[in-house]
């Protein structure tokens, strides 16, 4: 039994196969035996290198106020928030996304108070969902050029609250509407985002908008899922109009992370939940008595502006909380009703005493 390993110093191709030269020396009744040729296998042409994929160009127009936008495609220039930030440039005032794995809470990118060292500059996923915000009177547009992704996974994360800003890696024909995304997965309780047309942000249950390329949108899930989308990648151009928010006021225009909080959390109650109130009420503080701090909740069956005074049994105001236009839902929790440490307008902490609330 003899091996004999064959590499590239000793075989050759030969009638389109391939044969190994090889010496053995072995005596065999005292007979040289030398030079045999071995068939080692039948030859095959090299396989011809795969094509290069032409790039694929996509297009998103930016309008003044939100725009809630997704990467569609792998550009290479694009690795993490600060590189979507310079690449959309002037105009724009900050980018706004939704940390799932860190703070479980939204967080924003703006320069020079951000910068590429900072730890909110993200890398941006397949999936990584974003909110422009353009001043109000810019248009423009932005071209991403880039492969199609290689992983068409979505993650999707319950955390605190159950909050995901994500686009689509890819044009799944399954997927065109709100109501088909959330029925990929019996953990998916409501799909939220903006309209093409209007720039108007509704939310499924509710309202059933279409989803398209170029665009992120927000989804409320009931327990960590993973979704695996199929279908081509994402080509074309796609307009993101600007926002005309039903229920609030000029403000949207620019908004901060609080008033997007405040519009994500009534939507919450009233379309997912749907705990929109029938009726604006005043609900008992709790703790109650309390010293020294307590919570005030209340309900609001419409969109409108808020104060809530405290007055002693004389009748003088105590403390006046101007919480400004909301919009209808509840505030019931600790992150939404209202808080009071139990001191005067003055900043004077008040003797034990019977309080009125309005």
């Amino acid at each position: 039994t003899v091996s004999y390993e064959i590499n590239d110093d000793n075989f050759r191709e030969s009638g389109g196969n391939f044969v190994a030269q090889i010496k053995i020396r072995k005596i065999v009744a005292k007979i040289w035996v030398d030079d045999i040729e071995l068939k080692v296998g039948t030859a095959s042409p090299p396989p011809a290198p795969l094509p290069v994929p032409s790039n694929i160009n996509f297009q998103v127009s930016l309008r003044g106020g939100l725009n809630f936008v997704h990467v569609p495609l792998a550009d290479p220039s694009i690795k993490a928030i600060a590189d979507v930030y310079h690449k959309i440039g002037d105009g724009l005032q900050m980018i706004i996304f939704y940390d799932q794995t860190v703070s479980d809470n939204f967080e924003s990118y703006y320069e020079p108070f951000n910068g590429p060292e900072d730890p909110v500059n993200i890398a941006i996923k397949p999936y990584t969902g974003l909110i422009v915000v353009m001043s109000s009177s810019v248009n423009k547009t932005v071209i991403f050029t880039g492969q199609p992704f290689s992983n068409n996974q979505v993650q999707l994360f319950k955390g605190k609250e159950g909050l995901n800003l994500i686009g689509l890696p890819v044009n799944d024909p399954r997927v065109t509407k709100f109501s088909q995304l959330a029925s990929l997965s019996q953990n998916i309780i409501g799909v939220a985002g903006q309209g093409i047309n209007t720039g108007q942000v509704k939310g499924w249950p509710g309202v059933d908008l279409a989803i398209q390329g170029g665009q992120s949108v927000l989804v409320f899930v009931s327990q960590d899922t993973t979704l695996t989308l199929s279908g081509e990648p994402w080509s074309g151009s796609q307009v993101l109009a600007a926002p005309s928010l039903a229920d609030t006021d000029s403000s949207w225009q620019s908004p901060g992370l609080a008033d997007l909080r405040d519009f994500l959390d009534n939507w919450r109650d009233e379309f997912v939940f749907g705990q929109k109130p029938n009726k604006t009420k005043l609900l008992a503080n709790y703790p109650n008595p309390f010293n020294p701090e307590t919570w005030i909740p209340f309900e609001l069956s419409g969109s409108s502006r808020v104060s809530i005074s405290i007055f002693d049994l004389a009748g003088r105001l105590i403390k006046k909380f101007d919480l400004g236009y909301l919009s209808a839902g509840q505030y019931l929790d600790r992150n939404k009703a209202v808080y009071w440490d139990g001191r005067s307008e003055a900043g004077e902490k008040l003797p034990v005493a019977y309080m009125f609330i309005n």
